[in-house]
């Protein structure tokens, strides 16, 4: 955390950027919801909650592209994608994000919606049941399924 912050000084950052420590829920949503832009640098992800928040409160995000953000995130329409591993092009697409504040709006206006759309807890439920009742009506148990098993578990 020390080299971290000696990092940000020397970077003449002190005035953007603020190491905030450890904090409660209600405090993070809080925080987040201050920011200009909310980045996620993962190396590996799968489809990430703090991203998802990050939109439904209405904060334009940047993320690298891996795992299933690719899914989540439709890149200059609701978010910004940006290669893993490519610090070149996160700072890239931070300086636009700066120097854009109507794009910005735009975008954190569509990654809500994207959220609210696609993400709602009433869709999830429902694209569920729809799958159970799929395989509800398979016939999992029958013989030829049973002899599948057993045969690769050999």
């Amino acid at each position: 955390r020390d080299a971290l912050r000696l990092r940000i000084l020397r970077s003449q950052l002190g005035g953007t950027v603020t190491l905030v420590g450890p904090l409660p829920p209600a405090a993070v949503r809080d925080e987040v919801a201050r920011a200009d832009v909310f980045v996620s640098a993962s190396l590996t992800e799968g489809i990430s909650n703090c991203v998802l928040e990050a939109m439904a409160t209405g904060v334009p995000v940047i993320s690298t592209a891996v795992g299933g953000m690719a899914e989540v995130i439709h890149h200059d329409v609701d978010g910004w994608l940006v290669p893993s591993g490519r610090p070149d092009r996160l700072a890239a697409a931070l300086e636009f994000a700066d120097r854009h504040p109507e794009r910005r709006a735009v975008v954190a206006a569509a990654g809500r919606r994207r959220v609210e759309e696609a993400f709602a807890l009433e869709r999830q439920r429902d694209e569920l049941v729809a799958l159970y009742r799929e395989l509800g009506a398979a016939d999992l148990t029958g013989p030829s399924r049973r002899l599948a098993a057993r045969e690769v578990r050999r």
